[in-house]
């Protein structure tokens, strides 16, 4: 090589010289960086790969969060690495049955909702499995990983990415159920104290807890004996809603961690095998109150469960598709025989011999709720002895006969009927307190004295009435009309001396006994018109001339007829008369805008 000769020449090659060495250096770290990557890539495939979930164990996704089991783990046929098998929740979610190119890898669980008449599955689970990667599935954690995650904002313990904004991790995010079972997103916030808190400290602080909630963390494991006690100390209230839980061992081993527990959410759990419950040692002593709502459990399970929860007092099994309360074999045992409230809304109840299993069973119960369900009829029991409350809410009770037999029970007090066919009618709160003897409560309001009253005699003054014009067709018809309304014997006992005005039927006898003088009084302004009104009027058009005289618009304005005791009826349904309320001269209509 010639050397250059002039000053010029020899620094552009010395330049050159010197580019040439940068870009060599730029290259060289790239590829460096290139390569760490590539290994710490590998790596964390690795580490994917060598916590493969087992068989039978719950695991959630990680792109969408939908659960499941594991029912298969291995090659798939010439696909290259290993493939896990998983039947979710959701019946729609997944691609296939077990079945992948004509090659059966596993079989779906029969569920009991899938079981035609001789108990197979019906196809329903045709797309409820799929295979998946490994690096798919979200990690799960021990206990103490996921309340450090959510209340110690440990960053080893939160969400490490596999999900991102849902929600269910750790730090910062929450999530509660609502009553109908959505999940929803909440922030928890911590004071300036908290936020400052030194590692000691901040273990002071769980120690100290009395209630935790770690819904939907992924909580797979209790961790090793004593390891979930040390972490979080002696709590009273845990939610566990959406853990990964699934045997009774794990179970029972909540209840040996925390033997001061009082109230335990264990929704949404999968558990595989109820039978092992009876044998386990280890017990809840102080348990009061057991959720276990949407957790696929049978009336069977929970009964398992009695023996370790001998204090239970409140139980939650709603959205469980529960059909049944019978057992195969009756034991004698008493289960739970501290139960008061049972609550098994949103199942799959049709027939009320089933609620009436469930009274003998336990017949101390005190609050039955079983709205949203598909119950047709209620029967006259002596089941349910101890019973106050029974929400009924949202079933297909159509017939009057179902509100009557309330009565059979010597205790009740309060009751939901509302979302049921029979109770769609304006007028039928009126109805169904004067057809039960001694509501308190009815649809989640209090029934007061003066409205028992004003229900009483508005029912009694139609029954007489029907009674009254059925006269002429024999005593057959008068005895279907009284089987029809049986509390009309004890409601002319009662109000005998309120009733004489419905003796005479609307437009018999003279004109003046045809109409009525009514002193009209419009509330907001105190304006008063006496006016006097056919009996016969129907209430709708004397809400339209009430409206044209004191001109306001009708849709925003009620009725009530104002008794001599100054207790108020009020004048509804629209289409019955003036007569139906036996008006008499002198009393006062109010008129009052809404």
């Amino acid at each position: 090589m010639i050397a250059p000769t002039d000053a010029s020449t020899r620094r552009r090659v010395a330049r050159a010289r010197r580019r040439g060495v940068a870009r060599f250096v730029i290259e060289s770290i790239d590829r460096s960086h290139r390569r760490v990557a590539s290994v710490n890539a590998t790596a964390q495939r690795d580490a994917r790969m060598a916590s493969i979930p087992r068989v039978g164990a719950r695991v959630e996704l990680g792109e969408d969060g939908a659960r499941g089991v594991v029912r298969y783990v291995g090659a798939v046929g010439e696909r290259a690495g290993t493939w896990i098998g998983v039947e979710f929740d959701d019946d729609d979610r997944g691609r296939h049955d077990g079945v992948v190119d004509g090659v059966r890898y596993f079989s779906c669980e029969a569920r009991d909702e899938d079981a035609g008449a001789g108990g197979a599955d019906d196809g329903r689970g045709a797309r409820r499995a799929s295979m998946v990667r490994a690096h798919k599935i979200a990690r799960g954690r021990t206990f103490a990983e996921a309340l450090r995650g959510r209340y110690a904002r440990d960053d080893a313990s939160a969400d490490d990415g596999e999900r991102g904004g849902d929600g269910n991790g750790g730090g910062d995010d929450m999530c509660i159920r609502t009553a109908r079972g959505r999940v929803m997103r909440v922030e928890l916030c911590e004071t300036e104290e908290e936020a400052t808190m030194d590692a000691a400290a901040t273990a002071r602080r769980l120690k100290s807890m009395t209630r935790a909630y770690v819904d939907h963390a992924r909580v797979e494991t209790m961790g090793a004996r004593g390891e979930a006690s040390a972490c979080a100390g002696a709590l009273r209230v845990l939610g566990l809603a959406g853990s990964l839980l699934t045997s009774v061992e794990d179970v029972a081993r909540i209840g040996e961690e925390f033997p001061t527990l009082e109230a335990l959410d264990l929704s949404g759990i999968r558990l595989g095998d109820w039978t092992k419950a009876s044998s386990m040692c280890a017990r809840f002593e102080k348990l009061k109150v057991l959720v276990l709502n949407d957790s696929m459990v049978k009336w069977r399970d929970v009964r398992a469960l009695s023996s370790l929860m001998p204090e239970i007092e409140e139980l939650h099994l709603n959205g469980n598709n529960i059909s049944s309360f019978a057992m195969d074999i009756d034991d004698g045992a008493n289960v739970f025989p501290k139960l008061r409230t049972l609550s098994v809304d949103g199942n799959a109840l049709s027939d009320w011999s089933e609620i009436e299993e469930l009274g003998r069973q336990l017949p101390w119960l005190e609050k039955l709720h079983a709205s949203q369900n598909a119950l047709a009829e209620i029967r006259p029991s002596r089941a349910f002895s101890a019973l106050k409350t029974l929400l009924l809410g949202d079933n297909a009770l159509s017939a009057w006969s179902s509100v009557d037999a309330l009565n059979a029970f010597p205790k009740l007090e309060d009751v939901r009927l509302s979302g049921n066919p029979f109770a769609s009618a304006s007028s039928s709160r009126h109805e169904i307190i004067a057809r039960v003897d001694k509501l308190v409560a009815l649809n989640g309001s209090t029934v007061s004295t003066a409205e028992r009253k004003d229900s009483e005699i508005r029912y009694l003054r139609r029954v007489l009435q029907q009674l009254k014009e059925v006269s002429i067709e024999g005593d057959s018809a008068r005895v279907r009309v009284t089987e029809e309304n049986p509390r009309v014997d004890a409601l002319v006992a009662k109000h005998g001396d309120l009733v004489t005005h419905a003796a005479r039927a609307p437009g018999s006898g003279t004109l003046a006994s045809a109409s009525v003088d009514l002193v009209l009084c419009l509330e907001s302004t105190g304006q008063t018109m006496t006016k006097k009104l056919p009996k016969t009027t129907a209430i709708a058009k004397l809400k339209l001339f009430c409206a044209k005289l004191f001109k306001f618009d009708v849709s925003q304005a009620e009725i009530f007829l104002v008794a001599p005791d100054a207790s108020r009826v009020s004048l509804e349904p629209d289409f019955e008369p003036l007569a139906a309320f036996a008006p008499i001269d002198g009393q006062r209509l109010a008129i009052v805008l809404t």
